[in-house]
C-alpha cells in the first residue's frame, strides 16, 4: 500500500474526512504545548495512563481478536495476505506482551506496566492508593463498575471509554480506531517531546514517550491502514457499513 493512504481517502466519504479533521485537531491541542509547567505535564501523565489503560485493556485485544475472528470469513491465507497478517501479529505482540520500554530482562507486560512506572516516578507516593483503588474496585465489582467509581477516571475519560468500548463490540469501528490511534499518537509524541519539562521527575515519561517515537518509525500506522483497506476490499463492506463505523469512532472525539 502507498505511503499517501489515509484514513481519509480509504473511507472515502464525508465521515472520513471528518475523521481525519478530528485527528489533525487533536494533534494539535494546546493542551501539548506548555509541558514545561509540572501541573499541565502531570495532567498529561495522567490522561496518558488512563488512555493506555483503555489501550492494553480493550481496543488491542479487541483488534487483535476481530483481525482473527475475520479470517474465518475467506480462504486460508495465502502468500499475499500472509506478510501483512504476520505484521499484524507483530504490532500485537508489540503492544500486549513486551518488554522494550525500559528493557529488563524478564518483563513481558501491555504498554499500560510501563505507562504506570512512568506515572508513578511523576507523581511520587501520592497516586498509589487512587492506582490500588482502582485496581481493586476492578477485582471486586468489575471493570465497569470500577471505570465508573475510581477518582482515577474523569467524568470525560469514563465518557471516551464507554464510546471506545461501544467501538471495540463493532469489528470495522475497531479497525478504524485502531487505525486512528496509531496515525494520531506519532503526532502528539512529538509535540510532548517538544515541551516536555526536563525536571528529573519526568525522565521516566520522557523515556516512555522517546521509546513510542522510535517503536512508530516501524510502522505501526501503515499496517493498520493497510489491513483496513484490505478488509473493506474483502468483505465487501457497503458505504453504510462503513458511515455507521465511521460515525461510532467519530463519537470517541
Amino acid at each position: 500500500m502507498g505511503s499517501s493512504k489515509t484514513l481519509q481517502n480509504i473511507l472515502g466519504m464525508p465521515q472520513g474526512v471528518a475523521l481525519q479533521a478530528a485527528i489533525m485537531r487533536k494533534a494539535a491541542s494546546p493542551s501539548l504545548d506548555g509541558l514545561d509547567d509540572h501541573e499541565r505535564a502531570l495532567r498529561f501523565i495522567r490522561s496518558n495512563l488512563r488512555g493506555s489503560y483503555l489501550f492494553a485493556r480493550f481496543l488491542v485485544p479487541s483488534y487483535a481478536g476481530a483481525v482473527f475472528s475475520s479470517l474465518t470469513k475467506f480462504p486460508p491465507i495465502d502468500d499475499e495476505l500472509g506478510p501483512l497478517i504476520s505484521s499484524i501479529v507483530d504490532v500485537v505482540r508489540g503492544e500486549l506482551t513486551n518488554n522494550n520500554v525500559f528493557e529488563r530482562s524478564g518483563e513481558c507486560h501491555a504498554h499500560y506496566h510501563d505507562a504506570l512506572e512512568a506515572y508513578e516516578a511523576a507523581y511520587g507516593d501520592m497516586p498509589q492508593l487512587e492506582i490500588d483503588d482502582f485496581h481493586r474496585l476492578e477485582s471486586e465489582r468489575g471493570i465497569h463498575y470500577a471505570l465508573d467509581h475510581s477518582s482515577l477516571w474523569s467524568p470525560g475519560s469514563r465518557a471516551y471509554a464507554r464510546s471506545l468500548r461501544a467501538c471495540c463490540r463493532q469489528p470495522l469501528a475497531t479497525f478504524i480506531l485502531m487505525s486512528v490511534n496509531e496515525e494520531l499518537a506519532p503526532k502528539i509524541y512529538d509535540r510532548v517531546l517538544a515541551s516536555l519539562s526536563r525536571h528529573p521527575r519526568f525522565d521516566k515519561f520522557r523515556h516512555f514517550i522517546e521509546r513510542h517515537v522510535q517503536f512508530d518509525a516501524t510502522g505501526h500506522g501503515p499496517v493498520t491502514l493497510e489491513w483496513l483497506e484490505c478488509f473493506i476490499s474483502m468483505a465487501r463492506v457497503g458505504p453504510m457499513e462503513v458511515q455507521t463505523a465511521t460515525e461510532l469512532v467519530l463519537k470517541a472525539f
